[in-house]
């Protein structure tokens, strides 16, 4: 039996360690660090808090796989699934090597859950708030950083090296340092339309997320035990000109070189283009499968093509003179192919132009009136058109003759369950009263919104810009709710 004397130290590679008789085993100091602070301590506890026992209670160093002195195994207490993260802006899976992505670059989230309680009123509080001093445009993650169970991380996008943790037991943040070079901005000119891809290293127990900057493809890695991060670049000083993208187990990204549109390959860097392309800032960028990939811009389609040889190849297909896209609305609809709402100025009427379409002849189909989408599940100003479950047979631009629902005012969908088998879709519906439906987009003054999930509404408030500045995200079984207008985040649980 061990003797419970506090001067014992145990030297492990997580640290040295003193043995108490009430609290079990206390880390004293990290290797690499002196004695730990109050401070240092209480982070300790919240990024491993897995290391407490279940049976006993007692906290056992993460070396420990049974008790030293019955000799049971140690069970963990694991709160959270370490699978279960968040990664901005919809939640999307993370790249895992020889796995195909299936959101084909469209607004589907893998983590979209229901609301615990869903008889709230929207006059009710959030159950749970969290105070910030953000400003500008920030995003937030749930990652692990060096940890078995996620943290909650936020990112200025607007600023250079503005990434915080949050603290839990002061219901703080606190501002990360890093250790060589800065993490850049994201580009002004398409930052409304912000991206990144993330993987996961098991060993070190970290996701590394992909950002784009204006000096490149950032990849960011955060240690929480040291609250510091670094960052490395691919395409150092060429400006992103669109977000990275998952695609045929590589992750693609359009760069600046020298006016000319150059694409990285995450892992096999520079892709020798066949077709130079002029540079231009690309709003979304989609696959419909694993042969096709296309960037979108103002000017037309960037398109990558991989042959049975696994050879790359390139176009440009230029909107024709008449047709502007609108890219607010949401991303392109996918049905048996995919379709981008543009406007025609000829005719002066939306229309659907279908992606990369090898027939010259094809007529881009006209629409009554734009429509909002989140990939599958489409709304009209009128109410739900399409969704998951009936979008290989349903056209986004015809008017059907019954509404699959009512909105009680126009909705606007943010995000749908990646699920096919289910048909779960958060956004924002809007009480405009007198206002058009143009103020949505352009109108600076304050807007009375409805947070809804699934045809309940849960939240309503006074917003600026909604649509711009809005974001939503999970982390511990909550849904988040972020705008700058207010310096509260605030949360309700969700199902498991």
């Amino acid at each position: 039996m061990l003797k419970q004397d506090s001067n014992t130290i145990w030297t492990l590679g997580s640290g040295n360690w003193c043995i108490n008789s009430e609290q079990g085993y206390v880390l004293e100091s990290f290797l690499d660090s002196g004695k730990l602070t109050e401070r240092n301590r209480v982070l300790f506890e919240q990024l491993y808090r897995s290391y407490l026992d279940q049976n006993s209670g007692k906290i056992f160093p993460p070396e420990f796989k049974y008790h030293p002195e019955t000799g049971k195994p140690l069970e963990r207490i694991q709160q959270f699934n370490a699978n279960d993260v968040w990664i901005a802006p919809y939640g999307q899976s993370i790249f895992i090597e020889n796995q195909n992505r299936k959101d084909n670059g469209l607004q589907y989230s893998r983590e979209l859950k229901t609301l615990k309680n869903n008889q709230r009123q929207v006059t009710d509080h959030a159950e749970i708030e969290i105070s910030h001093s953000f400003n500008g445009s920030v995003e937030f993650f749930s990652i692990c950083i060096g940890t078995e169970t996620p943290q909650l991380i936020a990112i200025n996008k607007n600023r250079n090296d503005e990434i915080y943790l949050f603290l839990e037991h002061t219901k703080d943040w606190v501002l990360l340092k890093n250790t060589g070079r800065s993490l850049g901005k994201c580009p002004e000119q398409w930052q409304d339309y912000w991206g990144v891809e993330a993987f996961y290293q098991s060993k070190a127990k970290t996701h590394i997320l992909l950002l784009p900057t204006n000096h490149g493809l950032a990849e960011l890695s955060i240690d929480g035990k040291s609250l510091q991060y670094t960052v490395n670049y691919h395409g150092l000083n060429q400006c992103c000109l669109g977000k990275p993208i998952y695609w045929n187990n590589c992750i693609y990204i359009p760069m600046d070189n020298n006016g000319k549109v150059q694409v990285w390959n995450y892992t096999k860097q520079k892709v020798e283009l066949t077709t130079d392309i002029n540079t231009q800032y690309f709003n979304r960028v989609v696959f419909e499968d694993q042969s096709t990939l296309i960037w979108l811009s103002d000017q037309g389609q960037f398109i990558l093509e991989k042959d049975v040889e696994n050879h790359i190849s390139n176009k440009f297909i230029a909107w024709l003179p008449m047709i502007e896209p609108d890219f607010k609305y949401g991303s392109p609809f996918i049905n048996d192919y995919l379709y981008q709402l543009c406007w025609n100025t000829s005719e002066l009427q939306y229309v659907y132009v279908r992606l990369n379409s090898r027939n010259n002849n094809e007529k881009a189909q006209p629409c009554t009136s734009a429509r909002f989408t989140t990939g599958s599940i489409a709304y009209s100003l009128e109410g739900r058109i399409s969704d998951r479950r009936d979008h290989k047979g349903r056209k986004i631009w015809e008017s059907p003759t019954k509404m699959s629902e009512q909105n009680e005012g126009l909705f606007v969908p943010f995000m749908e369950s990646q699920d096919l088998n289910k048909n779960s879709v958060l956004g924002i519906r809007f009480n405009l009263g007198d206002k058009s439906i143009a103020s949505i987009f352009d109108d600076s003054s304050e807007l009375l919104i409805f947070l809804r999930i699934n045809n309940t509404d849960f939240f309503s408030g006074q917003f600026s810009e909604p649509l711009k500045k809005s974001r939503f995200f999970y982390h511990h079984h909550y849904l988040y709710f972020y705008h700058p207008d207010r310096h509260i985040l605030q949360g309700w649980e969700v199902e498991a």
